[in-house]
This record gives C-alpha cells, sequence and structure tokens, in this order.
C-alpha cells in the first residue's frame, strides 16, 4: 500500500518517458512464517516506445528502486524490459526479462538476486 506521483520528462507521439516517486508500506512473508512489515520510498523510471503500423513494436522498460527507511542498509530494486515485434501481418515474437536485488531479504535463506527470461510468439485476431 503507498502513495506517489508521476512525472512526464517526455510524451511523444510514439514514445514516452516518465518518473516515480512515492512511499509504500511492505508487509513480507518468509518461507519460516517470519513477518516484516516496514516504510519504504519509492523511485521509478519508465520507458515506452510504440508503433501501431505494420511492423507494429511494443517496448517498455522499468526500473525501480526502493530504499527502506525503517531498515538500515537495506533496499530493493528491480529491472523490467519487455519487447514486442511484428514479424508479419498481426504475428508476433515477444521477449521479457527481468532482474530483483534485495540487499537484505527477509528469509535469510534467500538469494540476493533473481532474473528471469520469457519469450513466445503470437498472433492477433
Amino acid at each position: 500500500m503507498g502513495s506517489g506521483g508521476v512525472k512526464d520528462l517526455h510524451n511523444g507521439v510514439a514514445d514516452r518517458f516518465s518518473t516515480t516517486a512515492g512511499l509504500l508500506v511492505t508487509q513480507e512473508f518468509a518461507n519460516d512464517e517470519t513477518q516484516l512489515s516496514s516504510l519504504e520510498g519509492y523511485l521509478g523510471l519508465d520507458y515506452k516506445k510504440y508503433r501501431y503500423f505494420s511492423p507494429k513494436i511494443d517496448l517498455t522498460i522499468s526500473a525501480r528502486l526502493y530504499p527502506s527507511l525503517t531498515e538500515k542498509d537495506r533496499y530493493r530494486s528491480t529491472f523490467n524490459g519487455n519487447m514486442r515485434f511484428e514479424i508479419f501481418k498481426d504475428f508476433f515474437f515477444s521477449f521479457q526479462g527481468y532482474i530483483t536485488y534485495d540487499t537484505k531479504p527477509v528469509d535469510t535463506n534467500a538469494a540476493n538476486s533473481d532474473w528471469g527470461i520469457v519469450t513466445g510468439i503470437s498472433y492477433e485476431i
């Protein structure tokens, strides 16, 4: 739960670049039933590029930083990238990737980082 705001740095015909900032109250649960509630800051950057005529393209990149205000020396961060482009009429290839990082995970046995890649094909009717 939180509150914040968005500021467009650039809002063009085919792309948008914006920042976000705010405060969050988070509640985390570890596998061993450990629970942690905290107050975090929220800073973000987003870029979106799109083209609605053939070949269609949709690119989204976002980065987030969550510095903890209640736990010393803790911050979390995320980076996400999504790309979808038209190979031929209404047939698309997509690529998604993410990276997350936490300096002090709630579960002491958990890794500090995680990442993943997903690819796909789709057809639009």
